[in-house]
C-alpha cells in the first residue's frame, strides 16, 4: 500500500464518522465544564447562607443535564451512524452496480472486436495455414486496435479505483483477475505498436509475425503453439475470459 493510497482511505475514514467524532468530542467538553463548574461551586461555596439543601438540588440539575446530554447525543449520534450505514450500503450496491455494468460492456467490446477481425480472414482455422494480411486487412487490424488499447486503458481505470479505495469486499482477488485482463490485452498492443510502422512501407504482413494478434483470434477450443515467443500459458480463454467470469463469481 503506497502512501497516497493510505492517505485517501484515512481522508474517507474520518469523512464518513465525522458527525460521531464530534459528538463525542462536545460530550468531552461538556463534561469536563460540568465537573468544573461543580468543583468551583463547592470549592467557593457561593451561597451565603450555605444552604445545604440548594447545593445538592444544584448539583442534582447539573448532573441531571449532563445525563440528558449524553443519553440524547448517544441516541442521534447511533440513528446518524444507523443513517450513514444505510447510506454507505447504498452507495456500494450502487458502485457495484455500475462497476459490473461498465466492465461487461468492455468485455463485449473486446468479444466483438474479436468476431469482427476473424470474419475480416486476420484469423487461422488451424495451425501451419498461412495467412497473409493485405493493405485492407491491415488497416482493419489497426481500426481495431485503437479499440482494444482503449479498453486496456479503462480496465487500468477501473482496477485502480478497485484497489484505491476498496470498493469491494474480495477488491485485491478482483483486481488480480483484472490485471490479468489487462496484461492480456497489452501484449497484443505492444506488439501492433513494435511492428506499427513497418505496416506503411509493405503490402502484406504475415500473420505468424504477430503471434498475439494470431492467438487472439485462434480457437480457444484448441491447443495453439507459439513460435517466436515462450507463452505457453498466454490465452485468451484462461487469461481474459476466465477473469472476467472469475470477477462476477466473486462479486455475486
Amino acid at each position: 500500500m503506497n502512501r497516497l493510497t493510505f492517505l485517501n482511505k484515512t481522508i474517507i475514514r474520518i469523512q464518513q464518522h465525522a458527525f460521531i467524532i464530534a459528538f463525542f468530542v462536545s460530550i468531552i467538553s461538556l463534561f469536563i465544564v460540568t465537573l468544573v463548574t461543580l468543583y468551583n461551586f463547592i470549592e467557593h461555596n457561593p451561597l451565603k447562607n450555605n444552604n445545604t439543601h440548594i447545593q445538592i438540588e444544584i448539583v442534582k440539575s447539573l448532573l441531571q443535564v449532563l445525563v440528558v446530554a449524553i443519553i440524547g447525543g448517544t441516541v442521534a449520534a447511533l440513528f446518524r451512524a444507523y443513517e450513514q450505514n444505510q447510506e454507505t450500503s447504498r452507495l456500494r450496491i450502487q458502485k457495484k452496480m455500475d462497476f459490473t455494468k461498465q466492465l461487461n460492456k468492455l468485455y463485449r467490446t473486446v468479444k466483438c472486436s474479436r468476431r469482427k477481425l476473424k470474419s475480416k480472414g486476420i484469423a487461422v482455422r488451424i495451425e501451419g495455414e498461412n495467412t497473409i494480411l493485405n493493405r485492407d486487412k491491415i488497416d482493419f487490424y489497426k481500426s481495431q486496435l485503437d479499440i482494444l488499447d482503449e479498453v486496456q486503458l479503462e480496465l487500468e481505470g477501473l482496477t485502480t479505483e478497485a484497489e484505491n479505495f476498496k470498493l469491494f469486499k474480495d477488491c485485491e482477488k478482483i483486481s488480480h483477475y483484472m490485471k490479468e485482463m489487462s496484461n492480456y490485452l497489452r501484449k497484443i498492443n505492444e506488439e501492433f505498436e513494435k511492428n506499427n510502422q513497418s505496416f506503411d512501407v509493405t503490402n502484406g504482413v504475415n500473420l505468424d509475425n504477430l503471434e498475439y494478434l494470431k492467438e487472439f483470434t485462434y480457437s480457444a477450443n484448441k491447443p495453439f503453439t507459439f513460435l517466436l515467443r515462450n507463452k505457453v500459458d498466454y490465452r485468451f480463454k484462461s487469461k481474459f475470459s476466465e477473469p472476467f467470469h472469475d470477477i462476477f463469481r466473486t462479486l455475486y
